[in-house]
């Protein structure tokens, strides 16, 4: 029977791969929108952050800790709430210390017909 490692932060979503069930990127979401300096996104993009790393060292494990594979892996993480998103990507690129990227923030508009928000 296969042991299952499991972490201490439970993400809104998670994407792993499914035949070994290998973690490579995770999700938060939120209800209502408080914009980057509200308290949770600030506390999600935290969580995520943790997460993401977490996932790396698992995934650094896998591949037994070679450093150039290491130096391509790369974790993803989504922050999500009422129609706006950031992508967030980690990597370790000197083998050391982790790296992550926020991305800009895009706005997801609620009916087909209506333009994005500027």
């Amino acid at each position: 029977m296969e042991k299952i490692v499991q972490s201490g932060r439970k993400g809104d979503g998670i994407l792993r791969l499914n035949k070994n069930r290998l973690e490579f990127g995770a999700i938060e979401s939120g209800r209502k929108c408080e914009g980057k300096n509200g308290q949770k996104y600030l506390s999600d993009s935290l969580k995520l952050s943790k997460m993401l790393r977490d996932m790396l060292v698992l995934l650094m494990s896998e591949c037994n800790s070679d450093e150039q594979v290491v130096r391509e892996l790369q974790t993803v993480g989504m922050l999500h709430d009422v129609n706006h998103f950031q992508l967030l990507t980690m990597d370790i690129p000197k083998g050391y210390i982790c790296r992550t990227q926020r991305f800009d923030f895009h706005e997801v508009v609620s009916r087909i017909n209506d333009p994005p928000l500027a």
